[in-house]
């Protein structure tokens, strides 16, 4: 559908609005990705960051804990923060002690968890914006009518849903 010298691509969003959401996804995906692989390289490679031992050194500043537990805090916060905004996008209003219980409802994004399922909702978090980020560039065409792009649009989907994850 064309209004005016913009393609209508979902929602009344034009083409230029999408791909400039597009970019933001992409920068924000970056973000992730690189919280994301400190995360996992500090409960690898790092010492006691994790579980007792990581409780007991995260109280020293500058060691592997302590900067592993500001690296999932800021995750925690962007968890808190997507969704925060989803429940904006629906029109309820949001106080700050509401984001605060956002971010401690992460709690699978806590160091003194088992390290395995640590890196495991770090990963499978990482996969869910990279699948996100692909449905986006699916949209102009799905909304088009495109047959086969729809089908990759539902395997997407499929993904999405899915519990297992692995980061390359």
């Amino acid at each position: 559908m064309r209004i005016g010298s913009a393609d209508l691509v979902l929602g009344g969003e034009s083409e230029l609005e999408h791909r400039a959401r597009l970019i933001n996804l992409s920068v924000d995906l970056s973000t992730w990705e690189t919280l994301g692989a400190r995360a996992i390289d500090l409960i690898e490679n790092g010492r006691m960051t994790t579980g007792l031992g990581g409780y007991t050194a995260s109280f020293y500043s500058g060691s592997d804990a302590a900067r592993l537990g500001k690296v999932l805090a800021t995750l925690r916060s962007l968890v808190a923060q997507e969704e925060e905004e989803k429940l904006r996008a629906k029109g309820i209003s949001v106080p700050k002690s509401t984001r605060k219980s956002l971010e401690v409802m992460q709690g699978s994004l806590d160091p003194y968890i088992d390290p395995e399922d640590l890196k495991q909702t770090i990963r499978m978090i990482i996969r869910s914006k990279r699948i996100m980020l692909e449905i986006e560039k699916l949209i102009p065409a799905v909304v088009a009518g495109d047959a086969k792009v729809k089908t990759n649009w539902e395997a997407l989907l499929a993904q999405l849903s899915r519990r297992k994850s692995v980061l390359p």
